[in-house]
């Protein structure tokens, strides 16, 4: 929340209103009330950990930094709800990109999307990989860090 916060004001003082829409809901692979765990309540902190899993309220696996949020596929969020189609995906997600892309197959075979900038985690490679490539996407750069364990940055843009 406090980063949705930030990242509002963000928007609203580089003046990018008419561009940028912002929607405090988690994407993931199918809509529901799932569970979102905080790292920190800083904004901007990073590493969160979002699920998919439902939510059970009541259950002793919960931890106070635990909080039920509704939860949307992007195919949904995009047909159901209207959202613009997207011409620029920025996935970063901290290990929830599998989720993601599992929810966003026709958006992300949608002609109108062009490019995806996105933070890959080993654990959802190969998930994120087969999705991106099997809507037409080629990765063009990459970034990756010496450890192996740790996530990559790649920029892949639709294959003409």
């Amino acid at each position: 929340y406090a980063t949705y916060a930030r990242l509002c004001e963000n928007i609203r003082l580089n003046q990018f209103t008419r561009v940028i829409v912002p929607v405090p809901v988690p994407l993931s692979s199918r809509p529901g009330l799932q569970r979102f765990r905080y790292k920190s309540m800083e904004p901007g902190q990073s590493r969160h950990r979002f699920s998919g899993k439902d939510w059970q309220r009541g259950s002793d696996k919960l931890k106070s930094s635990d909080q039920p949020m509704l939860a949307l596929s992007l195919d949904h969020a995009v047909q159901q709800c209207a959202l613009p189609l997207p011409t620029l995906i920025k996935l970063d997600v901290d290990g929830a990109e599998g989720l993601v892309v599992r929810g966003a197959r026709h958006t992300l075979r949608h002609p109108q999307l062009r490019s995806v900038l996105a933070e890959i985690d080993p654990d959802c490679e190969t998930v994120v990989l087969a999705a991106l490539e099997d809507a037409d996407f080629v990765l063009k750069d990459s970034f990756k860090r010496k450890k192996k364990s740790r996530p990559w940055y790649g920029v892949f843009f639709r294959q003409e």
